[in-house]
Parts: C-alpha cells; sequence; structure tokens
C-alpha cells in the first residue's frame, strides 16, 4: 500500500480478485434409526459415543444405530448427524404428576426428558430446602413489609416461609429494599407488583418471625443409580429459579453455526405446568418427606412402527446441509430381546458367628423393563425406504447414501448370494452403493459374545477416515475395520469377482490381511459413475461451486465478472490437481475452464445468463466429466453434462 505525507483525499485502484473457492468437508455422516431415548426426528450432531449415549442412550436389542455409531468412530469417523426414528402411535414420555397445595390439584407434570420405556426407570425424590434465612428486626410497623436482620440472598419472586410460635405464613417476595433491609410483600410503587402481593397481619408483632426463602431439591435415579440433582428450584413462576422453566421442554438448533458447539445433553426429566394459578401460590408444595415419585407408562413406539416414520427421519436428516453421507441400519432390523438379570443372592452368613437377621437388601436396580420390540420388515417395505433414501440423496445432489444388505441375505451364503444379486438388480442410482455381508461385533448388551450387524457404520468411518487423511477422491476400500470379528458369510475369489462385477462391496478377509472391504463401487450402470470415490468427488466439487459462487449472483454480466469466476474455478480445481483428486501430469491434463464470449454470446448476455463450462478428469487421463455453471434470472445452477474424450476446446 502506498505511504503519504500530505493530508489529501486519494483514490488507489485495485484490481478485485474473485473469492477463492475451498473443498468442504465430506465425512459427515447422518444416521437415521431406533434409539434408547432422544428427539424423534430431530437431527442432533454428536461428535463420540458418549455423546451419542448422553442424548440417545445406550445399545438397545430392538435397534442397530448404537451399533452402527460405534463402528462409524470406531472407524475414525469425527462428527456424525442422528436422526432417532418412533411410531407416534405408543410413543410417549414417562410422567407423573406432582400438586403443592393441601386440596391435592396437579399443578406440575414431571416426565422424562424423552419418549420411551427408558423413562419407567426414573424415581424423583423432592425435598424441601431453604437457600436464604434471615429474622425480622423491631421498626416501624405495617402489614406491607418486614425489616430484617439481613437481605442477603433474597430477591424478587422468592416464596417466603414466615414462622413464630403459633403460626405459620407463606408470602411472595415483591420487591427488596437493600437500604432499608426491608422485604416488601405489597410492592411500593402502584403496577410493579407480583399477582401475589398479599399484606401480611395476624402474627405477634412482639415476637420476631424466622424467616426463610423455601424452595425444593429435586434427586433423579434411573434404575437406582443417581444420574442428576437440581437445587433451590421455585414454584414461582417470576423468579428465575422456576423449575418448569429451568427443566422446560428440551430444543434443538435446527441450524448450527459453523464452529458452534455441540448441543448440550438433556436433563433426564423436565417439568411442564398443569393447571397455573397464582391466587393457589401462596401454599408450598405436598411434598412428603423421603418419599419418591416414579414415572411411569413410557413407551418407545417401536412396536407400531411403520414406513412413514424412517420417512420421516430421512427428511430431517437432508435438512442438515453439512451431511456428505447417509445411512438408515435400522432399515434392515432384526431385533432381540433385551437381557433379563437375575436378582442379586442373598449375602452368605457364617454360621460360626451365629445368625443375626440378615440386612435389608439395598436395591440399586428396579425390575426389568419391558422395552417395546420393533417389527421385522418386509422385503417389500425394506426396498420402499431403501428406494426413497436413494431418491432423496439423488434430489439432493450432494450426498451418498449407504446400503446394507437384507438379513436374509447375510444368513446363508449360497442363498444369500442369489438374492443379493437380485436386491442389486432393482436399483440403479449414482448416489448409492450396497454392502455385502454383515458383520460380527462384540456385543455390549451381553446376550451373546457377538451379534450380527449390517455394516454401513462401519464403512461410513472407513470413509471419513479416508477423507480426512487423503481426501475424498480415496476410496473408501482395503483397511481393515476396526470393532469387528468377522463376516457371515465368507467370499471366495471367484465369488468376489462375481459379486463386484455387478456393483456390489464386499467385506472380506483376505488371509493374513485383517477384514476390509474390498469393493468401491456404485449401484450405476453409467461406466462413468461406477466408482464411488469419482462420485463423491464430484459432488463436493459441485456443492463448493455452488455454495462459493453465489457472490456472482447480480454481479454485471461483463469480462471481468467472468474472468473472476474463471479465476476462482481454477484455483479450486489447481488444489484439487495438487492434492491428488484429478488425474494428469499437467493442470491442462486434469482440468479445463471456460468462462468468456465464446460460450456467452451477446444473446444470451441479454436474457441474463452466464455460463462456465468445466471438465475435470477425476479418473483416468483424458476422460472428463462435464459441469455447467450458468446464471439465470440472477441465480446460478450448475449442470452435469456428461463425459467427453479428450480435453474441451
Amino acid at each position: 500500500m502506498a505511504t503519504y505525507s500530505t493530508p489529501g483525499a486519494y483514490i488507489e485502484w485495485q484490481d478485485a480478485s474473485a473469492p477463492v473457492i475451498q473443498p468442504l468437508r465430506t465425512d459427515i455422516t447422518g444416521f437415521i434409526g431406533l434409539a434408547q431415548r432422544g428427539p424423534v426426528s430431530t437431527p442432533v450432531p454428536v461428535e463420540s459415543v458418549k455423546q451419542f449415549e448422553a442424548h440417545f442412550g445406550s445399545f438397545i436389542g430392538g435397534g442397530f444405530l448404537a451399533y452402527a455409531v460405534r463402528g462409524f468412530f470406531e472407524n475414525g469417523g469425527k462428527r456424525c448427524w442422528i436422526a432417532r426414528v418412533a411410531a407416534a402411535e405408543g410413543r410417549a414420555a414417562a410422567a407423573s404428576s406432582l400438586a403443592w397445595n393441601a386440596g391435592g390439584v396437579p399443578r406440575w407434570q414431571i416426565a422424562a426428558a424423552s419418549p420411551g420405556v427408558w423413562g419407567d426407570g426414573l424415581t424423583v425424590a423432592i425435598s424441601t430446602v431453604f437457600p436464604s434465612r434471615t429474622v425480622t428486626v423491631p421498626g416501624e410497623e405495617s402489614t406491607r413489609w418486614i425489616n430484617v436482620a439481613s437481605i442477603a440472598g433474597f430477591q424478587r419472586a422468592d416464596f417466603l416461609e414466615l414462622q413464630q410460635p403459633g403460626g405459620v405464613y407463606y408470602r411472595v417476595v415483591s420487591y427488596v429494599d437493600p437500604v432499608l433491609r426491608r422485604l416488601y410483600f405489597v410492592h411500593p410503587d402502584a403496577g410493579a407488583g407480583l399477582p401475589y402481593d398479599r399484606t401480611l397481619d395476624g402474627y405477634d408483632r412482639n415476637q420476631p418471625l424466622q424467616v426463610r426463602s423455601l424452595a425444593y431439591s429435586i434427586a433423579v435415579r434411573e434404575n437406582g443409580w443417581p444420574v442428576a440433582v437440581f437445587e433451590s428450584l421455585t414454584q414461582i413462576p417470576e423468579h428465575p429459579q422456576y423449575a418448569p422453566q429451568v427443566l422446560g421442554s428440551v430444543s434443538y438448533p435446527v441450524v448450527l453455526p459453523p464452529n458452534a458447539r455441540l448441543p448440550k445433553p438433556p436433563p433426564p426429566i423436565v417439568i411442564a405446568e398443569l393447571a397455573p394459578g397464582p391466587f393457589e401460590m401462596l401454599a408450598p408444595l405436598d411434598v412428603t418427606p423421603g418419599a419418591t415419585l416414579a414415572l411411569v407408562a413410557g413407551g418407545d413406539g417401536l412396536a407400531d412402527l411403520e414406513v412413514d416414520d424412517f420417512f420421516a427421519g430421512m427428511n430431517a436428516i437432508m435438512g442438515i446441509d453439512e451431511v456428505a453421507l447417509v445411512a438408515a441400519p435400522d432399515i434392515v432390523i432384526q431385533p432381540e430381546q433385551p437381557p433379563q438379570y437375575a436378582p442379586p443372592p442373598p449375602p452368605m452368613i457364617n454360621p460360626c458367628l451365629g445368625c443375626p437377621p440378615p440386612p435389608q437388601p439395598v436395591q440399586l436396580h428396579q425390575p426389568p423393563l419391558s422395552f417395546e420390540v420393533p417389527p421385522q420388515f418386509s422385503e417389500d417395505e425394506v426396498y420402499r425406504m431403501q428406494a426413497m433414501l436413494v431418491q432423496l440423496c439423488e434430489q439432493m445432489n450432494d450426498r451418498f447414501a449407504l446400503l446394507d444388505a437384507t438379513a436374509a441375505m447375510a444368513e446363508d451364503s449360497a442363498q444369500g448370494v442369489a438374492l443379493v444379486m437380485e436386491w442389486r438388480s432393482r436399483f440403479d442410482s449414482r448416489a448409492a452403493a450396497l454392502y455385502f455381508p454383515w458383520l460380527h461385533v462384540t456385543d455390549p448388551l451381553g446376550v451373546a459374545p457377538t451379534r450380527r450387524v449390517p455394516p454401513s457404520g462401519h464403512v461410513a468411518g472407513l470413509a471419513a477416515q479416508l477423507d480426512l487423511e487423503v481426501g475424498v477422491h480415496r476410496a473408501p476400500a482395503n483397511r481393515v475395520l476396526s470393532w469387528a470379528q468377522d463376516v457371515t458369510i465368507a467370499v471366495d475369489d471367484a465369488l468376489h469377482g462375481v459379486l463386484n462385477a455387478a456393483g456390489i462391496n464386499v467385506l472380506k478377509s483376505p488371509p493374513g490381511l485383517g477384514l476390509r472391504v474390498l469393493g468401491a463401487r456404485t449401484m450405476s450402470s453409467d461406466p462413468s459413475w461406477i466408482f464411488i470415490n469419482v462420485r463423491r468427488l464430484m459432488l463436493m466439487m459441485m456443492k463448493a461451486i455452488d455454495v462459493q459462487t453465489q457472490w456472482a449472483v447480480f454481479e454485471p454480466n461483463d469480462a471481468v465478472t467472468r474472468r473472476r469466476i474463471t479465476q476462482s474455478l481454477t484455483e479450486l480445481l489447481a488444489q484439487l490437481w495438487q492434492r491428488g483428486a484429478l488425474v494428469g501430469t499437467t493442470p491442462a491434463q486434469a482440468f479445463a475452464v471456460r468462462c468468456d464470449a465464446v460460450n456467452n454470446p451477446p444473446e444470451q448476455r441479454a436474457d441474463g445468463q452466464l455460463v462456465a463450462d468445466v471438465a475435470v478428469a477425476p479418473s483416468r487421463p483424458f476422460e472428463y466429466v462435464v459441469l455447467r455453471l450458468g446464471r439465470q434470472n440472477n441465480a446460478f445452477e450448475l449442470v452435469e453434462r456428461g463425459t467427453v474424450k479428450g480435453a474441451p476446446a
């Protein structure tokens, strides 16, 4: 920049450079499936198995989602989005009501934070606490306030218990005067009070009043284990610690800005108002000391699960812009009953020490909960769901579906191969890939040493690992899979060749090489799109170009704008070529960009159109996939034109 020594106004002419188009992340996966708990059809981002468990619970016999998510993170995945699926029919959060007056009228409802039978394992213990204490002092008498020794800890909307021999009174603080050390029950300014403003009289003014702010502590246990404690909750809506406000309904952000912090796990319970009434609030909650409140009537919404419920989860995931891979392992669910644990044996008594009465056992676990089991979907239903997932990916044109073979295909080698070949023939899409067979993984539920699970979660993790290490142009294959014991069907080399040629990606264990994915084919019959890495590279490029060329909308349709667009596109393609994503010994062999007067004639510019032709070689030298970037009516469209031999003119 030039320097100036004389005061004045100066003009500097600078060439406006185009914004650089950066490659986008392609490792983020969206999972749709069945979970123990958590919001339904509401995508939630997680970055570890622990975070998944905090939002959606642990492994269940009725779902593969937790297994897929662990397979994703064990194999190198860093971030994924989860959409829980459950039927509206039969879906409910376990709940119980609570009264706060002597009449027993229900005022609050305490419920599990999300639907599911898991909530039936929650118990709530409510105890009365007194966060602040003081005593009245002699002073000017009034029925509208009291003079106190200290106002420390007291604030507006505190619920007070005032006690002296012969009486207990309840009032709400309307105003605190820190100078005169007064607690007002009726606000000194007209119109500034609370609905509960009441005068205080009838007590012995010659005796001091013991003054305490009254609140509640709620301790929550799940299956006997302590999970949360919430302190100093109040029953006055205007108080910042009002229980239905502190423990209100759980909500998740629909859109997270870049680098935003992940949503916090929800508390185990929520509290809702049933019948708020300010005049009845001048009495404490009807709490029995030492009693616990059991939440009941939770429902998983699995027994009535239907295809449309999965469609809702798919649509939710499609709304997340950063998702590049999608998987729905529970489409092919094979439910198992959860384990039933026997009660612990009674303690052993040494006969030499006599026979004292046995101690009362401490109940650490409640009786086993009756979890719902989802149905096994028919072949036609599985096809409908997988076809919808593929269709949505094709419509979005920025993400890729990982499909699992059905359980019947993964059980018997002879029949399974025939079934998976027939299944593959139902699809023809460049937006999806099919994986066969299933995997045996160590079962955390302990029902059996291992459990058969579909491989899409492991494959997504492998793809994410390679995307982060190398780039999306690296085929998601030929790396050892973690957290997998074996495959359900051993595929020999001859059969592997048949399946690979058909576009079925095989998982197998070559001698001495470990369990690997040995296939990277899409489900497309178009030779241009038979490789997953080629298709995903193009998806990333199209999305990056589409998102990062929006600056040119409403710019003048002239040579300067065309040069800036050419510069932006060239810099992106040069980056990809340097990373090895494009094939060619020189940039001219790897890509070409044209945005000039030749492909933007005057009549086209007069209609408000601007076109940039992009040709890249993603797989073999001189085999090009052609894109056309065009502006029509002040909006950009990106169109694939197919493949051509040789570099564009």
